[in-house]
């Protein structure tokens, strides 16, 4: 069976997607930045939905009251009592703020659905590995047990970390739900690759039984040396785990029987022991580095992108300046501000606490 990764919808991916209204286009970026600052410092009050109308109460420099009326997801009516509104017939951040509340009741219950969701296919996951390992435990070495139950644990303490839905703030959901989805995906290709390791030693296991049987025929048809056919006993016999091997010594012992090829059998298991150890010493290993790599990566990507941002910044600011003024911004002779002419924005006339 193979286990499928999931990817989260559109809007989950980008986090600028997930605060945004479908009616974005009517507002000023500086308008929708205060707006989502309201929301997120919970400023609206007193909701309520009544005959197609969003009523609430958003708190500024005083209460001022807003309205919103959508039909057939058409904006058709707003208003509020803010200065700012009512003398430049401009949508406000209160209105913008109350839109946000709008739209994130919905969204709200459909973040902690998918959540919801993905805690229990991740349960069930966890509990199809256990399965496995457990009905497959002798096709499997020991390190890969131990590897794939150290994985199974993680994920549990995982689920266990995320707190009540409820108690969590809209970015909070919309964080878990990405982290959930990133450890389902992983959870999908450890349980991929279990799969694929326990069929390899499972034919493994057969192409070396299909060989020891080749070799007991030539053993016993071509030599009668005893040697032989006891080498042949005892490579057997140190393939079965160390707990068996006592009990077949101690059963041996209780009877006075020759225990030799146990001994030898026990020593050899011990071998075998300590060498799938250092297996998964050199796997963990490797596993750090490559994480170490990533991180790496990650982070020479982050300080190239801000190298970039920086020299387009540099770039914007003189753009607007003549030929002369540019070579002398470039002789280091003045900055590029010194040419800039003052600017009022439309709404420096309103307090900024309006």
């Amino acid at each position: 069976m193979i286990y499928k990764e999931e990817k989260l919808p559109e809007k989950y991916i980008k986090f600028n997607n997930f605060y945004s209204t479908d009616y974005d286009y009517l507002f000023e970026n500086k308008i929708k930045r205060r707006g989502l600052s309201y929301y997120n410092n919970g400023k609206i009050e007193n909701l309520v939905y009544k005959n197609n109308t969003y009523s609430a109460d958003v708190i500024g420099a005083k209460v001022y009251k807003v309205k919103l009326k959508i039909e057939n997801n058409v904006l058709t009516e707003i208003s509020c009592t803010c200065p700012y509104h009512n003398d430049t017939n401009k949508y406000c951040k209160h209105v913008y703020a109350l839109l946000l509340a709008v739209k994130m009741q919905k969204e709200r219950i459909e973040l902690i659905k998918y959540i919801n969701k993905y805690k229990s296919n991740i349960s069930y996951l966890i509990k199809k590995m256990d399965d496995i390992i457990e009905s497959n435990v002798k096709l499997l070495y020991s390190y890969e047990v131990e590897w794939f139950k150290e994985r199974e644990l993680n994920y549990k303490k995982t689920i266990k970390s995320f707190q009540e839905n409820e108690k969590l703030k809209d970015f909070e959901l919309y964080n878990i739900l990405r982290e959930l989805n990133y450890f389902f995906n992983m959870l999908c290709n450890d349980l991929n690759e279990l799969n694929e390791r326990i069929e390899n030693n499972k034919q493994e296991l057969e192409k070396r039984r299909q060989e020891e049987k080749n070799h007991h025929i030539d053993t016993f048809t071509y030599t009668t040396d005893e040697s032989q056919i006891f080498d042949a006993i005892d490579h057997n016999l140190s393939d079965i785990d160390l707990k068996t091997l006592y009990q077949i010594k101690e059963k041996l012992e209780s009877t006075n029987d020759d225990t030799e090829l146990i001994d030898k059998a026990i020593v050899n298991r011990k071998k075998k022991n300590l060498i799938e150890k250092e297996q998964l010493k050199k796997l963990r290993k490797q596993e750090k580095i490559e994480s170490h790599l990533s991180f790496g990566e990650k982070l020479f990507g982050v300080l190239l992108g801000l190298f970039s941002n920086k020299k387009n910044k540099k770039a914007k600011r003189m753009d607007y300046l003549m030929p002369w003024e540019q070579e002398e911004v470039n002789k280091g002779n003045y900055d590029s501000w010194n040419f800039e002419e003052e600017e009022l924005e439309d709404d420096d006339y309103y307090s900024e606490d309006d």
